[in-house]
């Protein structure tokens, strides 16, 4: 087996607590060194604040526009795919020996709309390499999403107005707003939906959910060891609550908490093959059961930030 495999995942879907469960208590060593994507360009951190992001893919590419034929004999598409694999064999060895581990598992939370090149260029560079799909219930990953965004871009919004501006007495009575659930159910739905197509041509992919995870940590785990080779360790008593979703260290409530029947119909009809076909959902007009708006109690003026949100 490769020493090189994958682990994708939409964002806030649990891939980073596994990934930190991996590195502390097994002989996996997991790296985020974003090989694919061909993404260049701003992307807000943690703080919010504007950063430049690039994957390897999208360098060499340059680096062969610039190199390839000017100052060696060798056209463009030949210098690019020798520098990446060049390239990817120099980090898998940089660190397994840095980390002393015997296999590296490669984290991947793809930038939107980057999730086909992503899997393209793992089965064309590595194709030995297994791929473990890590879900979670969309809807959950669209409120922690959210909170993690609330500097980011949800000026304007009433979320906005009730977390950040901290207006008194502001009585909020949506959560979300159509731009918001239409851009980030998409980006939710990308990786899932490419990667089902692609087992209907390939051999299947490990398909973890963070859900069955939380449930069953040892059978789940399981699994993922017999179709990868990866060896998983045991939890020990009560570490299962380690990987359940938080933001500022409070559990997370339901999606169900958040969410209104407007917001349901937009994700239903954005992402609803997806939910349906993962088992998170039975019927279609599963939205019909929401509410028509938010009954949150009116916030108070405490400096916690998460002060207001439902319990859990």
């Amino acid at each position: 087996m490769a020493p090189l495999n994958f682990l994708i995942a939409a964002e806030n879907s649990g891939a980073e607590r596994l990934a930190q469960w991996l590195n502390e208590s097994s002989d996996v060593l997991v790296s985020d060194s974003q090989f694919f994507g061909q993404f260049g360009g701003m992307w807000p951190g943690r703080d919010g604040k504007l950063g430049a992001e690039q994957t390897w893919d999208f360098v060499v590419r340059n680096q062969a526009r610039r190199v390839a034929g000017r100052f060696l004999e060798i056209d463009r598409a030949s210098y690019q795919e020798r520098l990446m694999r060049e390239l990817i064999d120099l980090m898998v060895d940089f660190h397994l020996q840095q980390g002393q581990r015997k296999l590296l598992l490669e984290k991947v939370c793809p930038f939107p709309g980057t999730s086909r090149t992503i899997f393209y260029n793992i089965r064309k560079f590595c194709p030995e390499s297994k791929i473990i799909r890590l879900v979670r219930d969309g809807r959950d990953v669209l409120v922690h999403h959210a909170l993690t965004w609330l500097n980011k871009d949800a000026q304007g919004t009433d979320r906005y107005s009730y977390f950040v501006e901290r207006r008194p007495d502001y009585v909020i009575r949506r959560f979300f707003d159509d731009h918001f659930i239409r851009r980030w159910a998409d980006w939710w739905s990308e990786t899932a939906r490419l990667g089902r197509k692609l087992q209907k041509l390939q051999e299947p992919q490990p398909l973890i959910r963070l859900e069955d995870l939380l449930q069953d940590f040892e059978f789940t785990t399981a699994t993922i060891s017999k179709q990868t080779g990866i060896e998983i360790p045991p939890l020990f008593e009560n570490d299962e609550t380690r990987f359940l979703p938080r933001f500022k260290g409070q559990v997370l409530p339901a999606w169900s908490n958040f969410f209104v029947r407007r917001d349901g119909e937009i994700f239903q009809e954005v992402a609803g093959d997806v939910l349906l076909a993962l088992g998170y959902e039975r019927e279609r007009d599963w939205y019909e059961l929401l509410p028509k708006q938010l009954d949150w109690p009116v916030r108070s003026r405490t400096e916690d930030s998460l002060d207001g949100l439902p319990e859990v």
